[in-house]
Parts: C-alpha cells; sequence; structure tokens
C-alpha cells in the first residue's frame, strides 16, 4: 500500500506543478498591462519589470494555493480512475478512505509552505517590491511597519506620541504632541483621544492643554489646537502596511492594542481567522473533492463525478463568502464567520468518504 501512496504523490506534485505554473501564466498575463499602465512614466529596464511580477505573483502565491491544490488532486483521482489503478487497488483490499493518507499528508506540507510564505517569504517579497518601485518611481520607500508606540518629529520643536494607529477606521488613538523649548526642555504638551479622518479633514476628540511650567501643572481644555492635518495625512495613507499585508502575528499584536484601549477588534480578527482559514481551506477541499470523483458504477461519467467534485468546492466557497460577509457585518463572531465552513465541510467530507467505503 506504501508504494501506491508514492505513486499517488508523485501523480499529485506532477499536477499540482503543472497547475501551478498555468496559473502563474494566467497572472503574468492579467497584471502585465496594469503594471505597464502604473510605469507608464518611468524608465525600467526589462530585468527590473521581470522582477517586480514575479513579486507580485510570489505575493498572491497563497491566495491561490486552495484553488490549485484542489485542481491537482482531482486531476490524480482522475487519472488513477481512468487507468483503472483505483479499481485495481480496491479490488486488493484496499479502503478509499485510505487514498486520503497521501493527499492529506502533501497537504499538510502545502500548508506548512504557507505559513512559510505568511510569515517570511511575502514579507520580504512585498518589502523588495516596495524598494524596486521607488528605486524605478525615484521617491523615496514609505514603508511604515508600526501601529502602536509610534515616535517622530513634527519640525524642530515639537515632538510627537502616537498610542495606536486605527488604519481601518482611518483614525489615530491616544496623541501627544510634546512642545520643546530652545534649551531642549518640553515645555508643555497636548493629549489628543482620537484623532478621525473624514473625507479631507481631521475631527479631533478629548483635546487637553498641559502647561509645564507651572507649579503645578496647568491643565486646561485645549479646543483651538489646530491639528497638523498633512502629518496624519501622510501616516493614514500608507498602503503599503495595510492590515491585510501584516503576518499573522504582528496583527494578533494589533488586537492586543486594541483591546487595551477598549476598541472593537472584530475587523482586525476577521483578518487574522481569514489567513488562517485560507491555509486550513486547502486541506478541506482536498478531502472534500477527491471522493466525490471516485465511483465504480457502471454508469459512472468521468466528466460528470468532476463536475459534482469542483461544485461542491464552489458550494464551499460561497458559503465560505456568505460567512465572511455576515462576519464583516458584525452579524456572527469573527470566529464562527472564518471557522464554521471548514468545520462544516470536513463533516461532509467524512461522510462522502464513509459512502464510499464499498466499490459498488
Amino acid at each position: 500500500m506504501k508504494l501506491f501512496y508514492r505513486y499517488i504523490l508523485k501523480y499529485f506534485i506532477k499536477n499540482l506543478l503543472i497547475v501551478q505554473l498555468g496559473v502563474i501564466t494566467l497572472s503574468l498575463i492579467t497584471s502585465t498591462m496594469g503594471e505597464l499602465k502604473n510605469l507608464t512614466n518611468d524608465d525600467f529596464t526589462l530585468i527590473e519589470f521581470i522582477q517586480l511580477q514575479f513579486c507580485w505573483i510570489f505575493i498572491n502565491n497563497n491566495i491561490s494555493m486552495p484553488i490549485t491544490t484542489t485542481i491537482a488532486s482531482v486531476m490524480t483521482i482522475v487519472q488513477l480512475m481512468r487507468s483503472n489503478e483505483m479499481l485495481a487497488y480496491v479490488s486488493f483490499g484496499g479502503r478509499v478512505s485510505s487514498v486520503s493518507i497521501p493527499l492529506v499528508s502533501v497537504g499538510i506540507v502545502v500548508v506548512l509552505l504557507m505559513v512559510f510564505l505568511e510569515y517570511i517569504g511575502v514579507p520580504k517579497a512585498r518589502i523588495y517590491r516596495s524598494e524596486l518601485l521607488a528605486d524605478i518611481k525615484e521617491v523615496p520607500v514609505t514603508i511604515s511597519r508600526k501601529y502602536s508606540n509610534i515616535w517622530m518629529m513634527d519640525g524642530s520643536n515639537r515632538l510627537v506620541h502616537i498610542e495606536f494607529m486605527d488604519v481601518l477606521n482611518n483614525s489615530i488613538q491616544g496623541v501627544k504632541f510634546y512642545n520643546i523649548s530652545e534649551s531642549g526642555q518640553i515645555e508643555s504638551y497636548v493629549s489628543v483621544d482620537t484623532i478621525t479622518k473624514k473625507d479631507n479633514d481631521f475631527i479631533s476628540k478629548g483635546k487637553m492643554f498641559v502647561d509645564l511650567t507651572k507649579t503645578p501643572p496647568k491643565v486646561t481644555n485645549d479646543s483651538e489646537y489646530q491639528i497638523p492635518s498633512k502629518l496624519f495625512k501622510e501616516l493614514l495613507e500608507v498602503n503599503t502596511d495595510y492590515p491585510t499585508s501584516l503576518t499573522p502575528s504582528q496583527i494578533y499584536n494589533i488586537i492586543k492594542v486594541v483591546k487595551d484601549r477598549g476598541l472593537n477588534t472584530n475587523h482586525y480578527q476577521m483578518i487574522l481567522y481569514s489567513k488562517i482559514a485560507n491555509m486550513l481551506s486547502v486541506l478541506v477541499l482536498m478531502i472534500l473533492t477527491f471522493p466525490i470523483v471516485i465511483n465504480f458504477s457502471r454508469n459512472y461519467s468521468i466528466t460528470k463525478n468532476v463536475a459534482m467534485a469542483f461544485s461542491a468546492g464552489m458550494l464551499f466557497w460561497v458559503v465560505q463568502a456568505a460567512m465572511l460577509s455576515f462576519g464583516n457585518r458584525g452579524a456572527v463572531s469573527p470566529f464562527i464567520a472564518n471557522f464554521s465552513p471548514i468545520f462544516l465541510f470536513i463533516i461532509v467530507s467524512v461522510l462522502i468518504i464513509s459512502d464510499r467505503k464499498s466499490a459498488s
């Protein structure tokens, strides 16, 4: 049986490489025009353009991985069915459920690869692409990887501290503007609870002025203090650091900061859980689709069963999309929105595999 497992693995890896190559080709075709339009007024070499394209494909590889592994697993079972190797395997006492062993094993390897890409590969590719684009466009690299405890200078006599940047809601929480005297001492500061961007304006709440030159320090509500809109506009428009591009651990750290400030973390939890659910969907789709293709009846139709397998996969994505929509609207918790389709279709997969135990 172990020999048959290796045989399945060989077929699957071959098919996965073929499908992945096809996806890469399609991605190159569809993204080339958009990239050329983006670089219309810039000078670049062919090598630089190819590097940009492959970085983009590498960054988006995890998104397409569930689809490519599903197609590869279906192709593998179809080849085994058409050559009657699956029938021979069952005839000699093999169980259909055992076919899931090599598929799940290679699926786990794919998930681990996706984890590696999510934590290490994709962030490095994103940085390299951003630096290359900045070099081509001759602009500074604008990548900020901090969302909390940010310190910066605004001019020569004002120090700014930001507790947290909530870029999903276009707001900045816990801001303090420290005014520095000519001697280098902090003489006063303005504390602002929340700065929210609405259209082109910044709305501030909870402003307070503290004069440290007085003894004791004088505290007053300061409604006339002007918020330096240019500074915060630049901060909130850093698209390269959008939360979806962060690693799961970075998003988890953001969630802890958001909780500490008593803010709603649902949007950030949705992003975190969706990354994990996308990886797990590789395994779910593989064990969901492969048993549907297996059928030993006289009226067996490969086309029909393949169509049923892909329909089951489409049903999974539809249910997943619907639950994500409910989660984004706050109708269900982020955990349920992301993982209930996973648990539901694992149960469905087990039932289908159980139904295929007997060669009928």
